[in-house]
């Protein structure tokens, strides 16, 4: 497996799958793109102008893209190519638009603005054989209806945070990129996020055994800390959190139900905590 060509392929997956589903019915080519464009832009992802590309595919220029300006804020100016996951996406919009099969579309990035002195990406795309891997998307999987348990009484006010926060526009602004709660967020594809861990641990099953598949979990469970520490760490010292959560608590034990509550307006179930101690406590969706 070579993984930028998987992280492609996830990407082209994704939109794929949406776009398709949303374009069942009778919009014209050029609605298509301008809807394309528009979504593309409200998740975060950046700003793309697909009016020069057509069935055959073409060329594609952007300023700003989510994932070649947070990869400089976060590491610096890359030395390679790292909007894998534009390039996929845009290559299954494409397919999704025009009605041809995923399989049937080749996409590569050949300009990265994460480069120093680059202010640009640049995409090429054409109708081929595909060149990254692709499997078809699960769509939204099975749905359930729960119900809120309950949970011992504290100042924070859960119900009033949510209400307050997902009144916010969280959507992608002029520049295509959503700053929030002192962070950069997208609203992502879970799909995309769950292909790349099992991919992973499928390459290190098959490289490796289920011996080094143990060693292997443990990783990304720290993928997840890493996540939850700059993520959960940027809310609580973010403007929102001091302006909307921090005035009600009072207490260490109220930070833990004021980020839980901040948590719950990403649209990851409902999270709520049952108890919590400098010990640890219990969460429950």
């Amino acid at each position: 497996m070579i993984p930028h060509l998987l992280l492609i392929g996830a990407g082209a997956e994704v939109s794929y799958a949406q776009l398709g589903t949303l374009f069942t019915g009778s919009s014209s080519i050029d609605e298509k793109k301008r809807k394309t464009e528009e979504i593309y832009k409200c998740c975060g992802f950046g700003l793309i102008d697909l009016s020069g590309l057509d069935e055959n595919g073409g060329q594609l220029k952007t300023s700003v893209t989510h994932y070649s300006v947070t990869w400089v804020e976060k590491f610096g100016h890359s030395e390679k190519l790292v909007d894998y996951f534009t390039t996929g996406w845009v290559s299954g919009a494409l397919a999704a638009i025009y009605g041809f099969n995923l399989d049937d579309t080749q996409a590569t990035q050949t300009v990265c603005m994460s480069m120093r002195g680059v202010q640009e990406n640049v995409f090429e795309f054409k109708r081929d054989k595909s060149n990254f891997l692709i499997n078809e998307s699960v769509s939204i999987g099975s749905l359930r209806e729960d119900h809120l348990i309950e949970v011992e009484e504290n100042i924070v006010n859960y119900d009033g945070i949510l209400e307050a926060l997902t009144s916010m526009p969280i959507l992608g602004n002029e520049e295509g990129l959503i700053p929030a709660f002192g962070v950069i967020l997208t609203r992502h594809y879970a799909n995309y996020y769950n292909r790349m861990s099992f991919e992973f641990l499928h390459a290190i099953r098959g490289k490796f055994g289920n011996e080094d598949l143990d060693a292997s979990v443990p990783l990304l469970v720290e993928v997840v800390h890493q996540c939850a520490f700059y993520t959960f760490g940027g809310i609580m010292n973010s403007q929102e959190w001091d302006a909307l959560i921090k005035p009600q608590l009072k207490t260490k034990e109220d930070w833990v139900h004021g980020i839980v509550a901040t948590i719950n307006a990403l649209g990851w179930e409902r999270w709520q905590v049952t108890d919590v101690s400098q010990e640890g406590g219990n969460l429950c969706d």
